[in-house]
């Protein structure tokens, strides 16, 4: 895209595009400054604006829990007995560049820093179970 100061802005999925390529005909400004882009995977609603400028923190989700072996349905209680091992597979909720977007996590009760990574899954290998919080 050409911005208004004549300068050129390549965006593509990690900026929230559905693909990397634009269809014949494809694309079409809308009144409110926005876009829509066909690409060969679908059509995108963009907005220039929003792009590359997106900041602040996005909460995590667990999507995975298993407690000594045995995987936990997440919405009832765990349960696991003492000194067995915690296996977490986590996500925040973002299409924005996804790999790069880093992740901050302690587990609360055995942790006092967090850790920050972009590695979507951690282990605590045989820990005493009591009240914790991830």
């Amino acid at each position: 895209m050409i911005s208004t100061d004549a300068s050129i802005q390549r965006y593509n999925r990690a900026d929230g595009l559905l693909w990397d390529d634009i269809d014949t005909d494809g694309f079409w400004e809308e009144s409110d400054g926005t876009f829509l882009i066909g690409t060969s995977h679908g059509l995108s609603r963009f907005d220039p604006r929003a792009a590359r400028h997106a900041t602040g923190s996005l909460p995590l989700f667990v999507t995975s829990a298993i407690l000594g072996g045995r995987e936990q349905v997440l919405e009832k209680e765990p349960a696991a007995s003492y000194h067995q091992s915690i296996d977490l597979q986590f996500s925040s909720l973002t299409f924005r560049d996804s790999p790069s977007v880093q992740c901050m996590y302690r587990l609360d009760g055995l942790e006092s820093e967090f850790t920050q990574t972009n590695i979507r899954q951690v282990r605590y290998p045989g820990i005493a179970l009591r009240q914790l919080r991830f």
